[in-house]
Protein backbone atom coordinates (compact mmCIF):
# COMPACT_ATOMS: atom_id res chain seq x y z
CA UNK A 1 0.00 0.00 0.00
CA UNK A 2 1.14 3.50 -0.38
CA UNK A 3 2.86 4.91 2.35
CA UNK A 4 1.16 7.99 2.47
CA UNK A 5 -2.22 6.29 1.84
CA UNK A 6 -1.55 4.91 5.24
CA UNK A 7 -0.34 7.78 6.76
CA UNK A 8 -3.78 9.50 5.87
CA UNK A 9 -6.12 6.26 6.71
CA UNK A 10 -4.68 5.89 10.42
CA UNK A 11 -4.71 9.81 10.68
CA UNK A 12 -8.62 9.70 9.92
CA UNK A 13 -9.09 6.52 12.22
CA UNK A 14 -7.59 8.86 14.80
CA UNK A 15 -9.36 11.70 14.40
CA UNK A 16 -12.79 9.32 14.51
CA UNK A 17 -11.54 7.53 17.68
CA UNK A 18 -11.09 11.17 19.42
CA UNK A 19 -14.53 12.88 18.22
CA UNK A 20 -16.26 9.44 19.52
CA UNK A 21 -14.74 9.80 22.24
CA UNK A 22 -15.67 13.26 22.72
CA UNK A 23 -19.10 12.09 22.15
CA UNK A 24 -19.17 13.97 18.29
CA UNK A 25 -20.63 11.19 15.77
CA UNK A 26 -19.22 10.85 12.41
CA UNK A 27 -19.28 9.77 9.11
CA UNK A 28 -17.28 8.18 6.14
CA UNK A 29 -18.72 8.36 2.76
CA UNK A 30 -17.52 9.28 -0.92
CA UNK A 31 -13.83 9.82 0.19
CA UNK A 32 -14.41 11.76 2.97
CA UNK A 33 -14.47 11.82 6.90
CA UNK A 34 -16.89 14.26 8.51
CA UNK A 35 -17.29 14.76 12.10
CA UNK A 36 -20.93 15.47 12.57
CA UNK A 37 -20.93 17.89 15.34
CA UNK A 38 -18.45 20.19 16.80
CA UNK A 39 -15.01 18.31 16.93
CA UNK A 40 -12.55 18.98 19.70
CA UNK A 41 -10.22 21.62 19.70
CA UNK A 42 -7.30 21.01 16.77
CA UNK A 43 -9.15 18.52 15.58
CA UNK A 44 -10.68 19.32 11.73
CA UNK A 45 -14.04 19.30 10.90
CA UNK A 46 -13.69 16.86 7.90
CA UNK A 47 -10.51 15.02 5.84
CA UNK A 48 -10.83 14.01 2.58
CA UNK A 49 -9.43 10.27 2.43
CA UNK A 50 -8.84 10.31 -0.98
CA UNK A 51 -7.07 11.85 -3.39
CA UNK A 52 -10.44 11.64 -6.00
CA UNK A 53 -12.36 14.34 -3.65
CA UNK A 54 -13.69 16.96 -5.97
CA UNK A 55 -13.58 20.45 -4.04
CA UNK A 56 -17.32 20.52 -4.48
CA UNK A 57 -18.08 17.55 -2.64
CA UNK A 58 -15.61 19.18 0.61
CA UNK A 59 -17.95 22.58 0.15
CA UNK A 60 -21.50 20.11 0.10
CA UNK A 61 -20.11 18.52 2.92
CA UNK A 62 -19.68 21.53 5.32
CA UNK A 63 -22.03 23.87 3.57
CA UNK A 64 -23.86 24.61 6.80
CA UNK A 65 -20.40 25.16 8.85
CA UNK A 66 -19.70 29.11 8.98
CA UNK A 67 -16.63 28.23 10.50
CA UNK A 68 -14.64 24.86 10.32
CA UNK A 69 -11.30 23.27 9.11
CA UNK A 70 -10.66 20.81 6.09
CA UNK A 71 -7.81 18.77 6.46
CA UNK A 72 -7.03 18.70 2.34
CA UNK A 73 -4.82 15.24 2.51
CA UNK A 74 -3.33 15.31 -0.71
CA UNK A 75 -2.68 19.27 -0.85
CA UNK A 76 -4.91 19.07 -4.07
CA UNK A 77 -8.40 20.80 -3.33
CA UNK A 78 -9.39 24.52 -4.19
CA UNK A 79 -11.44 25.73 -1.66
CA UNK A 80 -10.25 29.53 -1.94
CA UNK A 81 -13.55 30.38 -3.65
CA UNK A 82 -15.77 28.88 -0.58
CA UNK A 83 -13.69 30.99 1.96
CA UNK A 84 -11.60 28.58 2.84
CA UNK A 85 -7.83 30.14 4.02
CA UNK A 86 -4.58 28.01 4.40
CA UNK A 87 -3.90 27.54 7.98
CA UNK A 88 -0.77 25.84 7.31
CA UNK A 89 0.60 23.18 4.82
CA UNK A 90 2.85 20.05 6.23
CA UNK A 91 4.40 16.53 5.47
CA UNK A 92 2.78 13.33 5.88
CA UNK A 93 5.78 11.16 7.44
CA UNK A 94 6.73 7.59 7.60
CA UNK A 95 9.18 5.71 9.81
CA UNK A 96 10.27 2.06 9.14
CA UNK A 97 9.52 -0.58 10.65
CA UNK A 98 10.87 0.79 14.25
CA UNK A 99 14.06 -1.57 15.85
CA UNK A 100 14.58 -1.38 19.56
CA UNK A 101 17.40 0.41 21.44
CA UNK A 102 17.96 2.76 24.23
CA UNK A 103 16.61 6.35 24.69
CA UNK A 104 18.07 9.42 26.11
CA UNK A 105 15.13 10.35 27.85
CA UNK A 106 12.99 8.76 30.45
CA UNK A 107 9.79 7.36 29.17
CA UNK A 108 6.49 6.43 30.45
CA UNK A 109 3.06 5.06 28.64
CA UNK A 110 0.81 7.21 31.09
CA UNK A 111 -2.29 4.99 32.88
CA UNK A 112 -3.73 7.27 35.71
CA UNK A 113 -5.28 10.86 35.32
CA UNK A 114 -2.77 12.26 37.97
CA UNK A 115 -0.16 11.90 35.49
CA UNK A 116 -2.97 11.92 32.20
CA UNK A 117 -3.38 16.02 33.80
CA UNK A 118 0.50 16.51 33.58
CA UNK A 119 0.72 15.54 30.36
CA UNK A 120 -2.23 17.72 29.24
CA UNK A 121 -1.22 20.63 31.22
CA UNK A 122 2.90 20.25 29.65
CA UNK A 123 1.44 19.67 26.16
CA UNK A 124 -1.26 22.70 26.11
CA UNK A 125 -3.90 20.08 25.38
CA UNK A 126 -6.16 20.39 28.78
CA UNK A 127 -9.24 18.15 28.07
CA UNK A 128 -8.32 16.85 24.99
CA UNK A 129 -7.78 13.07 26.51
CA UNK A 130 -11.02 11.74 27.91
CA UNK A 131 -11.07 8.63 30.22
CA UNK A 132 -12.20 6.57 27.53
CA UNK A 133 -9.33 7.42 25.10
CA UNK A 134 -7.03 6.95 28.29
CA UNK A 135 -8.43 3.19 28.48
CA UNK A 136 -8.17 2.49 24.86
CA UNK A 137 -6.09 -0.43 24.00
CA UNK A 138 -5.39 1.29 20.99
CA UNK A 139 -4.22 4.38 22.14
CA UNK A 140 -1.02 5.15 24.27
CA UNK A 141 -0.39 8.60 26.15
CA UNK A 142 3.34 8.91 26.66
CA UNK A 143 5.51 11.06 28.54
CA UNK A 144 9.26 11.77 28.40
CA UNK A 145 11.42 13.17 31.02
CA UNK A 146 15.13 14.17 31.99
CA UNK A 147 16.21 14.35 35.71
CA UNK A 148 12.99 14.46 36.94
CA UNK A 149 11.37 16.94 35.02
CA UNK A 150 8.82 16.74 32.46
CA UNK A 151 10.65 17.04 28.88
CA UNK A 152 7.83 16.34 26.57
CA UNK A 153 5.75 13.87 25.09
CA UNK A 154 3.33 12.75 22.23
CA UNK A 155 0.02 10.26 21.43
CA UNK A 156 0.73 6.85 19.70
CA UNK A 157 -2.80 5.19 18.05
CA UNK A 158 -2.40 1.91 16.43
CA UNK A 159 -4.29 0.72 13.47
CA UNK A 160 -4.15 -1.97 11.67
CA UNK A 161 -1.20 -1.09 9.23
CA UNK A 162 0.52 1.61 11.09
CA UNK A 163 1.12 3.47 14.33
CA UNK A 164 0.23 7.01 14.47
CA UNK A 165 2.22 9.62 16.14
CA UNK A 166 1.08 13.24 17.21
CA UNK A 167 0.56 16.01 19.64
CA UNK A 168 3.92 15.30 20.03
CA UNK A 169 5.63 17.97 22.44
CA UNK A 170 8.88 19.57 24.20
CA UNK A 171 8.64 22.17 26.92
CA UNK A 172 12.22 23.36 26.15
CA UNK A 173 13.26 23.96 21.97
CA UNK A 174 16.66 21.95 23.39
CA UNK A 175 14.82 18.82 23.54
CA UNK A 176 12.54 18.24 20.50
CA UNK A 177 15.23 16.98 18.71
CA UNK A 178 15.88 14.12 21.27
CA UNK A 179 12.38 13.40 21.55
CA UNK A 180 11.79 12.76 18.34
CA UNK A 181 15.30 10.44 18.04
CA UNK A 182 13.53 8.64 21.04
CA UNK A 183 10.22 8.39 20.03
CA UNK A 184 10.21 5.27 17.09
CA UNK A 185 12.20 3.28 20.25
CA UNK A 186 9.54 4.01 22.72
CA UNK A 187 6.57 3.56 20.31
CA UNK A 188 8.38 0.06 19.33
CA UNK A 189 8.39 -0.76 23.16
CA UNK A 190 4.43 -0.03 23.34
CA UNK A 191 3.40 -1.02 19.86
CA UNK A 192 5.58 -3.16 18.13
CA UNK A 193 5.57 -4.46 14.75
CA UNK A 194 4.18 -1.60 12.37
CA UNK A 195 5.44 1.47 10.83
CA UNK A 196 4.98 4.71 12.47
CA UNK A 197 3.32 7.47 10.72
CA UNK A 198 1.97 11.16 10.89
CA UNK A 199 1.88 14.53 9.38
CA UNK A 200 4.33 17.74 10.93
CA UNK A 201 5.47 20.81 9.82
CA UNK A 202 7.95 23.65 10.56
CA UNK A 203 10.53 22.26 13.47
CA UNK A 204 8.94 19.18 14.15
CA UNK A 205 9.22 18.16 10.90
CA UNK A 206 12.77 19.15 10.59
CA UNK A 207 13.50 17.24 13.71
CA UNK A 208 11.21 14.33 12.45
CA UNK A 209 13.30 13.96 9.42
CA UNK A 210 16.90 13.97 11.27
CA UNK A 211 15.11 10.92 13.32
CA UNK A 212 14.78 8.85 10.60
CA UNK A 213 11.38 9.95 8.97
CA UNK A 214 10.37 10.38 5.68
CA UNK A 215 8.55 12.82 3.60
CA UNK A 216 5.72 10.95 1.61
CA UNK A 217 3.37 13.62 0.52
CA UNK A 218 1.77 17.17 1.35
CA UNK A 219 -1.09 18.35 2.68
CA UNK A 220 -2.64 21.23 3.69
CA UNK A 221 -4.87 22.17 6.32
CA UNK A 222 -7.50 25.07 5.19
CA UNK A 223 -9.71 27.00 7.58
CA UNK A 224 -13.34 29.04 7.28
CA UNK A 225 -13.48 31.31 10.26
Amino acid sequence: MNEAVVAVRNNVEWCDLVCRAHEVPTSREGGLWVARGTPPAFYPDLISERHTVSASAVGEALRDRAACAAKDSWATLELGGMGFAVLFTAEWIFHDLAQGGNTELDWTSITEPEELYQWETAAGREGLVTAGLLAEPSVRVILARCKGRIAGGALANASDSAVGVSNVFAVLADDLSVIWKDLPVVIHRLLPGRPIVGYEHGDDLEAARSAGFRGVGPLRVRVRR
